[in-house]
């Protein structure tokens, strides 16, 4: 039996996992899940987002109950990412590995890398604007999916029911993003980085140059968008479960059969 934590990026909050967590249970029954909110989102919206990695990753720790019943599995995604990179820096023996999906950091990728230009239009429209629910949603997915507009659709319709990050946390979310730097010592745990060649919001390089400076297996897949748990959940779980991954896998993209469900 193991422990997995779950942690969601920028403006996100558990629910956005979509049905991935569900999937993920079902193959792994025996095993224990915990989906955590970062601070100024979702459950803890009512909370001032932090403006530095390491107070979410303290304040995590503090708030899991799966971590006080002993060492646990981090899988998170962007801004979640950053902060489980900073965890197994701090703390590696509360750890037993670390999976990092489309993820960042200022000391090997540009500004303009971890957030590509042309979204700043969109969120700043967001910002200003305030839209109606489903639209607010519509317009982040088509920054972070890969889905056919239909199927966004759906997504955006199922999202828009959720209190939304307010516009302060997401700046102070963004700040703590951009301030980012990871240790130059390579993790102490196993760690795998996912990334998706159709991302659109942050460049896949950076994924690449982390798994580089890490020496850590990295797997890309070849259409998804930046929220690969809700484009390709079968994908995912593939390459965090199985396990008959190859060590040599280094830099290598892997491709399985896609399943759609």
């Amino acid at each position: 039996m193991e422990r997995w934590v779950f942690l969601r990026g920028l403006a996100r909050r558990q629910e956005h996992w979509g049905g991935f967590l569900e999937q993920f249970q079902a193959l792994r029954p025996a095993d224990e899940l915990e989906a955590l909110d970062l601070a100024g989102n979702g459950s803890e919206r009512h909370r001032s987002a932090f403006a530095d990695i390491s107070d979410y990753v303290e304040d995590l720790r503090q708030r899991s109950h799966l971590l006080k019943k002993g060492p646990v599995r981090l899988v998170a995604i962007s801004l979640g990412g950053m902060v489980a990179a900073e965890w197994v820096s701090r703390y590696p023996k509360e750890l037993v590995s670390a999976h990092l999906i489309n993820t960042s950091d200022r000391r090997h990728s540009s500004f303009w890398q971890r957030l590509r230009p042309q979204n700043l239009g969109t969120i700043l429209g967001i910002l200003i604007q305030n839209p109606s629910a489903p639209e607010r949603e519509r317009r982040v997915l088509e920054m972070v999916s890969s889905l056919s507009r239909r199927e966004r659709e759906q997504w955006a319709e199922a999202f828009a029911k959720l209190d939304p990050c307010t516009a302060r946390n997401f700046m102070r979310q963004i700040w703590a993003a951009a301030r980012f730097t990871p240790s130059l010592v390579r993790p102490e745990i196993p760690l795998t980085l996912l990334c998706s060649e159709g991302d659109r919001f942050v460049d896949p390089a950076c994924s690449r140059r982390l798994a580089k400076a890490w020496g850590a297996p990295l797997f890309t897949h070849p259409w998804a968008g930046h929220d690969l748990p809700l484009d390709a959940p079968e994908w995912v779980l593939s390459r965090i479960l199985d396990p008959g991954t190859p060590s040599d896998s280094v830099f290598k993209a892997e491709s399985v059969p896609l399943r759609r469900t």
